[in-house]
Protein backbone atom coordinates (compact mmCIF):
# COMPACT_ATOMS: atom_id res chain seq x y z
CA UNK A 1 0.00 0.00 0.00
CA UNK A 2 0.97 3.47 -0.30
CA UNK A 3 0.85 5.93 2.32
CA UNK A 4 -0.62 9.21 1.17
CA UNK A 5 -0.10 12.38 2.85
CA UNK A 6 -3.04 15.04 2.32
CA UNK A 7 -2.72 18.73 2.16
CA UNK A 8 -3.50 19.84 5.69
CA UNK A 9 -0.92 18.87 7.93
CA UNK A 10 -2.37 17.43 11.20
CA UNK A 11 -0.41 20.69 12.82
CA UNK A 12 -2.99 22.52 10.84
CA UNK A 13 -5.66 21.23 12.22
CA UNK A 14 -4.63 20.73 15.42
CA UNK A 15 -4.32 25.03 15.43
CA UNK A 16 -7.89 25.11 14.00
CA UNK A 17 -10.13 22.57 16.17
CA UNK A 18 -7.69 24.91 19.32
CA UNK A 19 -8.79 28.22 17.66
CA UNK A 20 -12.54 27.17 16.93
CA UNK A 21 -13.33 25.94 20.15
CA UNK A 22 -12.11 29.65 21.97
CA UNK A 23 -13.96 31.54 19.40
CA UNK A 24 -16.83 29.29 20.62
CA UNK A 25 -16.17 30.24 24.22
CA UNK A 26 -15.77 34.10 23.22
CA UNK A 27 -19.40 33.59 21.68
CA UNK A 28 -21.23 32.05 23.79
CA UNK A 29 -21.50 28.88 21.42
CA UNK A 30 -21.15 25.11 21.86
CA UNK A 31 -17.73 25.02 23.68
CA UNK A 32 -16.69 21.70 22.81
CA UNK A 33 -15.01 21.37 19.29
CA UNK A 34 -16.87 18.84 17.41
CA UNK A 35 -12.75 17.82 16.11
CA UNK A 36 -10.37 18.11 18.82
CA UNK A 37 -6.63 16.38 17.80
CA UNK A 38 -3.32 16.74 20.15
CA UNK A 39 -0.34 15.21 21.00
CA UNK A 40 0.47 12.78 23.97
CA UNK A 41 4.37 11.87 24.30
CA UNK A 42 4.49 11.77 20.75
CA UNK A 43 1.26 9.94 20.17
CA UNK A 44 -1.30 11.64 17.91
CA UNK A 45 -5.15 11.87 19.25
CA UNK A 46 -7.94 12.60 17.17
CA UNK A 47 -11.22 13.14 19.80
CA UNK A 48 -14.27 13.02 17.61
CA UNK A 49 -18.25 14.33 18.57
CA UNK A 50 -19.80 12.03 16.60
CA UNK A 51 -23.15 13.65 17.22
CA UNK A 52 -21.84 17.13 15.57
CA UNK A 53 -18.47 16.98 13.62
CA UNK A 54 -19.50 15.12 10.53
CA UNK A 55 -21.36 16.04 7.55
CA UNK A 56 -23.09 13.46 5.96
CA UNK A 57 -21.12 12.08 2.64
CA UNK A 58 -23.47 10.87 -0.32
CA UNK A 59 -23.21 8.30 -2.90
CA UNK A 60 -24.86 7.80 -6.36
CA UNK A 61 -27.69 5.69 -4.77
CA UNK A 62 -27.93 3.38 -8.41
CA UNK A 63 -24.58 1.09 -7.89
CA UNK A 64 -22.12 1.82 -10.97
CA UNK A 65 -22.38 -2.27 -11.57
CA UNK A 66 -23.99 -5.53 -10.10
CA UNK A 67 -22.18 -8.79 -11.02
CA UNK A 68 -24.06 -12.19 -10.50
CA UNK A 69 -27.66 -11.38 -10.75
CA UNK A 70 -30.35 -13.93 -11.30
CA UNK A 71 -30.13 -15.18 -14.94
CA UNK A 72 -26.28 -14.53 -15.81
CA UNK A 73 -25.06 -16.62 -18.43
CA UNK A 74 -21.59 -17.57 -16.30
CA UNK A 75 -22.28 -20.17 -14.29
CA UNK A 76 -18.84 -19.03 -12.29
CA UNK A 77 -21.22 -16.17 -10.95
CA UNK A 78 -23.67 -18.20 -9.03
CA UNK A 79 -22.68 -16.42 -5.20
CA UNK A 80 -23.52 -18.60 -2.53
CA UNK A 81 -21.60 -17.31 0.35
CA UNK A 82 -19.35 -14.20 -0.79
CA UNK A 83 -16.96 -13.75 2.25
CA UNK A 84 -14.52 -11.21 0.64
CA UNK A 85 -13.97 -9.20 -2.80
CA UNK A 86 -11.20 -7.00 -4.70
CA UNK A 87 -11.57 -4.88 -7.20
CA UNK A 88 -7.76 -4.50 -8.59
CA UNK A 89 -8.44 -1.41 -11.16
CA UNK A 90 -7.68 -2.41 -14.79
CA UNK A 91 -7.19 -6.00 -13.38
CA UNK A 92 -10.54 -6.57 -12.53
CA UNK A 93 -12.66 -8.16 -9.55
CA UNK A 94 -11.54 -10.79 -7.59
CA UNK A 95 -13.96 -12.74 -5.07
CA UNK A 96 -13.96 -15.04 -2.46
CA UNK A 97 -16.63 -17.34 -2.64
CA UNK A 98 -17.03 -19.67 0.96
CA UNK A 99 -20.07 -21.68 -0.40
CA UNK A 100 -17.80 -23.66 -2.97
CA UNK A 101 -14.18 -22.37 -1.78
CA UNK A 102 -13.48 -20.83 -5.04
CA UNK A 103 -11.97 -17.45 -6.24
CA UNK A 104 -13.62 -16.06 -9.40
CA UNK A 105 -11.49 -13.80 -11.62
CA UNK A 106 -13.99 -11.79 -13.06
CA UNK A 107 -13.03 -9.33 -16.11
CA UNK A 108 -15.25 -6.31 -16.06
CA UNK A 109 -14.30 -5.19 -19.61
CA UNK A 110 -15.38 -8.04 -21.13
CA UNK A 111 -18.20 -9.29 -17.98
CA UNK A 112 -15.87 -12.88 -18.85
CA UNK A 113 -15.20 -14.77 -15.19
CA UNK A 114 -13.07 -17.61 -14.26
CA UNK A 115 -12.61 -19.45 -11.11
CA UNK A 116 -10.07 -21.94 -9.34
CA UNK A 117 -10.31 -23.33 -5.95
CA UNK A 118 -12.78 -25.81 -4.35
CA UNK A 119 -13.03 -27.68 -1.77
CA UNK A 120 -10.20 -29.93 0.07
CA UNK A 121 -6.67 -30.15 0.90
CA UNK A 122 -4.67 -30.14 -2.52
CA UNK A 123 -2.61 -27.20 -3.12
CA UNK A 124 -4.94 -24.99 -4.73
CA UNK A 125 -7.84 -25.78 -2.79
CA UNK A 126 -9.54 -24.33 0.02
CA UNK A 127 -11.05 -25.29 3.46
CA UNK A 128 -11.84 -21.84 4.88
CA UNK A 129 -11.42 -19.13 2.36
CA UNK A 130 -11.37 -15.93 4.16
CA UNK A 131 -10.06 -13.16 3.05
CA UNK A 132 -8.41 -11.75 -0.14
CA UNK A 133 -5.77 -8.84 -0.74
CA UNK A 134 -4.36 -7.19 -3.95
CA UNK A 135 -0.84 -8.05 -4.55
CA UNK A 136 0.01 -5.39 -7.15
CA UNK A 137 -0.84 -6.41 -10.93
CA UNK A 138 -2.15 -9.28 -11.65
CA UNK A 139 -1.68 -10.69 -8.46
CA UNK A 140 -4.32 -11.96 -5.57
CA UNK A 141 -3.52 -13.17 -1.93
CA UNK A 142 -5.91 -15.72 -0.26
CA UNK A 143 -6.11 -16.31 3.14
CA UNK A 144 -7.56 -20.03 4.34
CA UNK A 145 -8.25 -19.32 7.84
CA UNK A 146 -8.90 -23.36 8.70
CA UNK A 147 -5.72 -24.06 7.22
CA UNK A 148 -3.92 -21.34 8.44
CA UNK A 149 -2.60 -21.31 4.59
CA UNK A 150 -1.89 -17.63 3.04
CA UNK A 151 -1.43 -18.28 -1.16
CA UNK A 152 -0.61 -15.69 -3.80
CA UNK A 153 -2.09 -16.66 -7.07
CA UNK A 154 -1.83 -15.26 -10.61
CA UNK A 155 -5.24 -14.22 -11.96
CA UNK A 156 -5.10 -17.46 -14.18
CA UNK A 157 -5.16 -19.32 -11.39
CA UNK A 158 -1.56 -20.13 -11.05
CA UNK A 159 0.46 -20.51 -7.58
CA UNK A 160 3.20 -18.43 -6.83
CA UNK A 161 3.93 -18.49 -3.03
CA UNK A 162 2.28 -20.60 -0.66
CA UNK A 163 3.08 -21.00 3.05
CA UNK A 164 1.26 -21.74 6.45
CA UNK A 165 0.64 -19.21 9.20
CA UNK A 166 3.27 -19.61 12.08
CA UNK A 167 1.69 -21.24 15.04
CA UNK A 168 2.57 -18.13 17.38
CA UNK A 169 -1.28 -18.29 19.06
CA UNK A 170 -2.49 -20.11 21.95
CA UNK A 171 -4.05 -23.40 20.65
CA UNK A 172 -7.79 -23.34 19.06
CA UNK A 173 -7.10 -19.88 18.65
CA UNK A 174 -8.72 -18.40 16.05
CA UNK A 175 -6.23 -16.27 13.51
CA UNK A 176 -7.21 -12.96 12.02
CA UNK A 177 -5.41 -11.48 8.73
CA UNK A 178 -4.63 -8.48 7.68
CA UNK A 179 -1.74 -6.74 5.12
CA UNK A 180 0.22 -3.68 5.27
CA UNK A 181 3.60 -2.70 3.89
CA UNK A 182 7.13 -1.92 5.62
CA UNK A 183 8.95 1.60 4.00
CA UNK A 184 10.80 -0.34 2.04
CA UNK A 185 7.49 -1.34 0.30
CA UNK A 186 7.77 -5.16 0.69
CA UNK A 187 4.69 -6.63 2.26
CA UNK A 188 4.21 -6.92 6.12
CA UNK A 189 1.87 -9.62 7.88
CA UNK A 190 -0.35 -9.54 10.91
CA UNK A 191 -1.92 -11.68 12.72
CA UNK A 192 -4.05 -11.31 15.77
CA UNK A 193 -4.81 -14.52 17.38
CA UNK A 194 -7.59 -14.70 19.19
CA UNK A 195 -8.71 -17.24 21.74
CA UNK A 196 -11.97 -18.82 21.29
CA UNK A 197 -12.83 -19.70 24.73
CA UNK A 198 -11.55 -19.01 28.32
CA UNK A 199 -9.94 -21.44 30.42
CA UNK A 200 -12.09 -20.25 33.53
CA UNK A 201 -14.85 -22.87 33.88
CA UNK A 202 -17.10 -20.59 36.04
CA UNK A 203 -20.49 -19.24 34.55
CA UNK A 204 -20.50 -15.56 33.59
CA UNK A 205 -18.85 -13.77 30.49
CA UNK A 206 -15.12 -13.62 30.12
CA UNK A 207 -12.75 -12.01 27.32
CA UNK A 208 -10.41 -14.22 25.61
CA UNK A 209 -6.83 -12.90 24.61
CA UNK A 210 -4.50 -13.11 21.81
CA UNK A 211 -1.04 -12.01 20.96
CA UNK A 212 -0.87 -9.20 17.90
CA UNK A 213 1.80 -10.61 15.95
CA UNK A 214 3.95 -8.98 12.38
CA UNK A 215 5.78 -10.97 10.40
CA UNK A 216 7.26 -10.34 6.92
CA UNK A 217 7.67 -14.39 6.45
CA UNK A 218 7.19 -17.69 8.48
CA UNK A 219 10.94 -17.26 10.20
CA UNK A 220 10.68 -13.64 11.14
CA UNK A 221 8.18 -13.31 13.80
CA UNK A 222 7.56 -10.46 15.94
CA UNK A 223 4.75 -10.01 19.27
CA UNK A 224 3.81 -6.68 19.07
CA UNK A 225 1.37 -7.00 22.06
CA UNK A 226 -1.30 -9.05 24.21
CA UNK A 227 -5.09 -7.94 23.02
CA UNK A 228 -8.16 -9.07 24.31
CA UNK A 229 -10.34 -11.58 22.25
CA UNK A 230 -13.99 -12.48 21.45
CA UNK A 231 -16.54 -11.81 24.94
CA UNK A 232 -17.13 -15.55 25.27
CA UNK A 233 -19.10 -17.56 27.70
CA UNK A 234 -18.89 -21.00 29.83
CA UNK A 235 -22.20 -22.41 31.81
CA UNK A 236 -23.95 -25.11 32.70
CA UNK A 237 -21.76 -26.99 30.38
CA UNK A 238 -21.70 -24.74 27.30
CA UNK A 239 -20.03 -22.45 25.35
CA UNK A 240 -20.08 -19.90 22.83
CA UNK A 241 -20.12 -16.37 22.46
CA UNK A 242 -21.75 -13.73 24.23
CA UNK A 243 -24.85 -11.68 22.30
CA UNK A 244 -23.88 -8.22 22.14
CA UNK A 245 -20.19 -9.46 23.06
CA UNK A 246 -17.06 -7.57 22.36
CA UNK A 247 -14.24 -8.35 20.08
CA UNK A 248 -11.29 -6.97 18.79
CA UNK A 249 -11.05 -6.07 14.72
CA UNK A 250 -7.58 -5.28 13.11
CA UNK A 251 -7.38 -3.32 8.99
CA UNK A 252 -3.62 -3.07 7.91
CA UNK A 253 -2.36 0.16 6.47
CA UNK A 254 1.13 1.32 4.75
CA UNK A 255 2.47 2.83 8.41
CA UNK A 256 1.14 -0.07 10.64
CA UNK A 257 -2.10 -1.90 11.71
CA UNK A 258 -5.12 -0.17 12.92
CA UNK A 259 -6.44 -2.48 16.14
CA UNK A 260 -9.91 -2.01 17.86
CA UNK A 261 -11.92 -3.54 21.01
CA UNK A 262 -15.19 -3.54 20.14
CA UNK A 263 -15.69 -2.74 23.75
CA UNK A 264 -14.22 0.87 23.84
CA UNK A 265 -14.95 3.66 21.07
CA UNK A 266 -11.66 3.52 20.31
CA UNK A 267 -8.73 2.33 17.76
CA UNK A 268 -4.82 2.93 17.50
CA UNK A 269 -2.85 2.51 15.03
CA UNK A 270 0.49 -0.06 15.98
CA UNK A 271 3.37 1.43 13.95
CA UNK A 272 6.35 -0.29 12.24
CA UNK A 273 8.75 0.52 15.43
CA UNK A 274 5.93 -1.37 17.57
CA UNK A 275 4.32 1.78 19.42
CA UNK A 276 1.39 3.24 19.35
CA UNK A 277 1.50 6.49 16.63
CA UNK A 278 -2.00 7.38 16.15
CA UNK A 279 -5.24 6.71 18.57
CA UNK A 280 -9.00 8.24 17.03
CA UNK A 281 -11.46 8.23 19.83
CA UNK A 282 -15.17 9.20 19.39
CA UNK A 283 -17.83 10.55 22.06
CA UNK A 284 -21.95 9.71 21.33
CA UNK A 285 -24.92 10.32 22.78
CA UNK A 286 -26.00 6.79 22.00
CA UNK A 287 -27.11 4.82 24.89
CA UNK A 288 -25.34 1.72 24.68
CA UNK A 289 -27.23 -0.20 27.74
CA UNK A 290 -28.59 -3.22 26.66
CA UNK A 291 -32.32 -2.73 28.49
CA UNK A 292 -34.43 -5.23 29.81
CA UNK A 293 -36.56 -4.22 26.90
CA UNK A 294 -33.94 -4.77 24.46
CA UNK A 295 -33.05 -8.52 25.76
CA UNK A 296 -36.94 -9.13 25.16
CA UNK A 297 -37.02 -7.63 21.69
CA UNK A 298 -33.90 -9.79 20.83
CA UNK A 299 -35.63 -13.20 21.95
CA UNK A 300 -38.65 -11.83 20.47
CA UNK A 301 -36.77 -12.04 17.08
CA UNK A 302 -35.31 -15.18 17.01
CA UNK A 303 -38.29 -16.64 18.01
CA UNK A 304 -40.44 -15.57 15.01
CA UNK A 305 -42.09 -18.13 12.59
CA UNK A 306 -40.05 -21.01 15.06
CA UNK A 307 -42.49 -24.01 14.90
CA UNK A 308 -44.15 -24.92 18.28
CA UNK A 309 -41.90 -28.16 18.49
CA UNK A 310 -38.22 -25.28 18.30
CA UNK A 311 -39.31 -23.10 20.94
CA UNK A 312 -39.59 -24.97 23.55
CA UNK A 313 -35.55 -25.54 22.60
CA UNK A 314 -35.08 -21.57 22.61
CA UNK A 315 -36.88 -21.42 25.94
CA UNK A 316 -33.83 -23.67 27.02
CA UNK A 317 -31.71 -21.60 25.12
CA UNK A 318 -32.31 -18.54 27.69
CA UNK A 319 -30.70 -20.20 30.62
CA UNK A 320 -27.52 -20.80 28.88
CA UNK A 321 -26.67 -17.88 26.21
CA UNK A 322 -25.98 -14.64 27.66
CA UNK A 323 -26.17 -11.34 26.68
CA UNK A 324 -23.82 -8.56 27.49
CA UNK A 325 -24.65 -5.44 29.32
CA UNK A 326 -24.05 -3.07 26.87
CA UNK A 327 -23.53 -2.85 22.98
CA UNK A 328 -20.30 -2.79 21.42
CA UNK A 329 -19.23 0.83 20.53
CA UNK A 330 -18.64 -0.32 16.64
CA UNK A 331 -18.11 -3.15 14.10
CA UNK A 332 -15.86 -3.04 11.45
CA UNK A 333 -12.87 -1.40 10.44
CA UNK A 334 -11.77 -1.02 6.69
CA UNK A 335 -8.78 1.03 5.45
CA UNK A 336 -8.65 2.65 1.82
CA UNK A 337 -5.20 2.23 0.30
CA UNK A 338 -4.06 5.48 0.99
CA UNK A 339 -4.81 5.35 4.36
CA UNK A 340 -8.46 6.48 4.97
CA UNK A 341 -9.96 5.01 7.97
CA UNK A 342 -14.02 3.45 7.86
CA UNK A 343 -15.29 3.01 11.44
CA UNK A 344 -18.29 0.91 10.90
CA UNK A 345 -21.11 1.17 13.64
CA UNK A 346 -22.62 -2.56 15.34
CA UNK A 347 -24.43 -4.01 13.93
CA UNK A 348 -26.93 -6.32 16.04
CA UNK A 349 -27.12 -9.94 16.19
CA UNK A 350 -30.69 -10.94 15.01
CA UNK A 351 -30.07 -10.41 11.51
CA UNK A 352 -27.08 -12.94 11.05
CA UNK A 353 -28.63 -15.30 13.51
CA UNK A 354 -31.50 -14.92 11.72
CA UNK A 355 -29.65 -14.90 8.18
CA UNK A 356 -31.51 -11.60 7.43
CA UNK A 357 -30.45 -8.99 5.03
CA UNK A 358 -28.03 -6.11 7.20
CA UNK A 359 -29.64 -2.81 7.85
CA UNK A 360 -28.14 -0.10 6.90
CA UNK A 361 -24.91 0.94 8.58
CA UNK A 362 -23.53 4.05 9.72
CA UNK A 363 -19.41 4.43 8.86
CA UNK A 364 -17.26 7.15 10.33
CA UNK A 365 -14.41 7.94 7.92
CA UNK A 366 -11.07 9.41 8.58
CA UNK A 367 -8.96 10.76 6.16
CA UNK A 368 -5.08 9.91 6.40
CA UNK A 369 -3.94 12.86 7.99
CA UNK A 370 -6.90 14.26 9.25
CA UNK A 371 -8.15 16.54 6.87
CA UNK A 372 -11.96 15.40 6.98
CA UNK A 373 -13.88 13.73 8.88
CA UNK A 374 -17.40 12.25 7.09
CA UNK A 375 -20.27 10.04 8.26
CA UNK A 376 -21.48 7.52 5.81
CA UNK A 377 -24.70 5.33 5.59
CA UNK A 378 -24.71 2.15 2.85
CA UNK A 379 -27.65 1.02 1.87
CA UNK A 380 -30.08 -1.84 3.83
CA UNK A 381 -28.72 -5.36 2.68
CA UNK A 382 -25.15 -4.34 1.90
CA UNK A 383 -22.07 -5.80 3.56
CA UNK A 384 -19.44 -3.38 2.96
CA UNK A 385 -16.08 -5.38 1.89
CA UNK A 386 -13.83 -2.95 0.16
CA UNK A 387 -13.35 0.79 0.70
CA UNK A 388 -11.62 3.30 -1.42
CA UNK A 389 -11.78 7.04 -1.45
CA UNK A 390 -13.89 7.45 -4.79
CA UNK A 391 -15.91 4.53 -4.15
CA UNK A 392 -16.63 1.24 -2.16
CA UNK A 393 -17.50 -2.35 -2.96
CA UNK A 394 -19.57 -4.76 -1.06
CA UNK A 395 -21.98 -7.83 -1.26
CA UNK A 396 -26.22 -7.33 -1.05
CA UNK A 397 -28.31 -9.75 0.11
CA UNK A 398 -31.37 -9.46 -0.84
CA UNK A 399 -34.98 -11.10 1.18
CA UNK A 400 -34.44 -14.62 -0.40
CA UNK A 401 -31.05 -14.43 0.55
CA UNK A 402 -29.77 -14.21 -3.36
CA UNK A 403 -25.97 -12.36 -3.27
CA UNK A 404 -24.60 -9.89 -5.65
CA UNK A 405 -21.49 -7.82 -5.67
CA UNK A 406 -22.03 -3.78 -6.19
CA UNK A 407 -19.85 -1.12 -6.58
CA UNK A 408 -21.03 2.46 -5.76
CA UNK A 409 -19.13 5.71 -6.20
CA UNK A 410 -18.57 8.29 -3.59
CA UNK A 411 -19.71 12.19 -4.03
CA UNK A 412 -16.74 13.89 -2.32
CA UNK A 413 -18.41 17.53 -3.05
Amino acid sequence: MVLVTRARPWAILFTISVLAGLLAGCTGGEARSPLVAWDSLGVQILEIDRDRAPTEWGFDPEPEWVIGEEGSDSPELMLHQVVDARLLGEAGLVIAEAGSQRVIHVDLASGTARDWGGRGDGPDEFRGIERLFGRGGRQVGVFDVSRRRFAEFELTGSRVVDWRIPDSGPAGSYPLLTMGSSHAGEPVYYVLWVSGFPTEQVNGPFRGSGPLVRFTDPNQVDTLTFLPGHTTFVGEGASGFVSFGATSVIAGVGSGVWVGDTDHPEVKLWGHASEVDRIVRWTSSNDRTVTPERKAEFWSRLEIGLPPEERAMLEAMRDVIQIAEREPAFGDLKVSSTGTLWIGAFLPPEFWMLEEPPPPQEWLVVEEGWGEVRRLTTPPGLRVLQVEDEFFVGVHVDALGAETLRKYSLNRD
